[in-house]
């Protein structure tokens, strides 16, 4: 392999899912022979991400774009983010943008698929859509049409030969599909995954004695942990419902607030309700304990999330020995699934009775779930009726195999790990340098 130069690009470097994985797009192509140039742009950097300094470049104008800029600034905008890219790509370099047509930003969605236009190579790598996301979808109508006298979707799906997507999952594949994109400028590559402070056996013990005194947890009792930043699709609510019916058998936990300001308002709501009605969940332990230590101890890890691009919890704890149990989406789980993992303590639903018929917790409103809480936590007959409702959750807590925790642990080192992902991205380069 020769030399090849990439440019990577996303709004920030705040820690979190897209970040992460840009620490590990570069981390997996330096494990590879020859010579790849790699630059970060973004819109900001706190200087939390584990990506070294000397590859960053800020630029504001990448950044999340004000709703109220006026037509003249967001003109502005589009040339100033096309004259940084085109400053970046020289030679033949590739420009891999994160998130590129999430509607964070529409003057860098434009300005890309100017690029596009032009001839550069582009990669697209959506781990989330617009098309779910109302208030994304409106930015993006708000400015992009008016300003490029062009269809939205044809900005958000173009038809050049050098504009490739990257789907994290089969679901996203066939949603890109179904727009009108070709198939071979679709690439499915799942995220990496990795693990940097295992824990031996032999020495889980003390450090479970050592974070249950930090926490507070009775030691003999089991711990759940999400190991989340608890935004609203994360479904926060489904969790304290399952802290509410089965306190009697575990400590739970979730690890980190979010960042987003919008999403603090409900997230401290759930923390007041949990203080008021006497619902032992522990907030942020991971502000207090090591997050992978935290993971490495837990008995399970438990997702309740509603929408996943990848799902990162359902693979990441498996490396430490702690199963994975709580919510399915099969969007994430039958492309693990087909890899070969094993989710023997996944359930579909959570059906709550209401005057109109069962409903699955989730698609309740968000008042409804509040009293639903409420009610579990003070009222023993009602838990007792929800369990006999929701069979799924019999034996939820109950341990699972050593055998099929090995087995999956095994799984995921071996094909989600940084070096296949970086070997796999390197062909999609080479695809998209073709």
């Amino acid at each position: 392999m020769g030399y090849m130069k990439v440019v990577i690009v996303h709004y920030h470097l705040n820690p979190g899912g897209v970040t992460r994985i840009i620490g590990s797009q570069i981390r997996g192509l330096q494990t590879l022979p020859g010579k790849i140039e790699l630059c970060v742009l973004c819109g900001n950097d706190r200087g939390e991400s584990d990506i070294p300094q000397a590859i960053i470049q800020v630029h504001p104008a990448l950044d999340y774009l004000d709703y109220a800029m006026s037509e003249e600034n967001f003109l502005e905008a589009v040339q100033v983010i096309t004259a940084v890219l085109k400053r970046n790509l020289t030679g033949e370099a590739i420009l891999h943008v994160h998130n590129a047509n999430l509607g964070k930003n529409p003057a860098l969605t434009l300005a890309v698929y100017e690029l596009a236009k032009e001839g550069y190579p582009v990669i697209n790598h959506s781990h989330d859509f617009p098309e779910a996301r109302p208030r994304n979808m409106e930015l993006l109508g708000k400015w992009i049409p008016e300003a490029s006298l062009l269809p939205l979707s044809e900005i958000l799906y173009p038809p050049f030969p050098g504009y490739h997507f990257i789907s994290l999952n089969s679901c996203d594949y066939r949603q890109i599909i179904e727009k009108g994109m070709d198939a071979s400028r679709i690439h499915l590559l799942p995220n990496p995954v990795s693990f940097q402070k295992l824990v031996a056996p032999s020495g889980k013990h003390q450090l479970r004695r050592r974070i249950c005194k930090v926490l507070g947890f009775d030691p003999s009792r089991k711990i759940c942990t999400y190991p989340v930043r608890a935004i609203a699709r994360k479904n926060l609510g489904e969790f304290l419902l399952l802290a509410v019916l089965f306190r009697n058998e575990a400590s739970f936990t979730i690890t980190l607030p979010p960042k987003n300001p919008l999403e603090l308002t409900g997230y401290e709501r759930w923390k007041g309700i949990c203080l008021h009605n006497g619902i032992d969940v522990k907030f942020e332990s991971g502000v207090v304990v090591d997050h992978e230590e935290l993971i490495c101890i837990s008995d399970f890890c438990i997702t309740t999330s509603a929408r996943e691009g990848f799902g990162m919890v359902y693979l990441e704890p498996w490396l430490a020995g702690t199963p994975v149990i709580g919510r399915d989406l099969p969007c994430v789980t039958n492309d693990l699934i087909a890899q070969g993992l094993e989710f023997p303590r996944l359930y579909g639903h959570i059906l709550i009775e209401t005057p109109e018929g069962m409903i699955d917790f989730k698609d309740l409103p968000k008042d409804d779930q509040e009293m639903t809480v409420i009610q579990l936590a003070s009222q023993e007959p009602a838990r007792n009726k929800l369990l006999r409702n929701n069979t799924c959750l019999t034996n939820f807590l109950e341990d699972i195999p050593a055998e099929v925790i090995y087995r999956n642990q095994q799984i995921v080192e071996n094909k989600f790990s940084p070096e296949k992902y970086g070997a796999e991205l390197l062909a999609i380069y080479h695809k998209v340098s073709e």
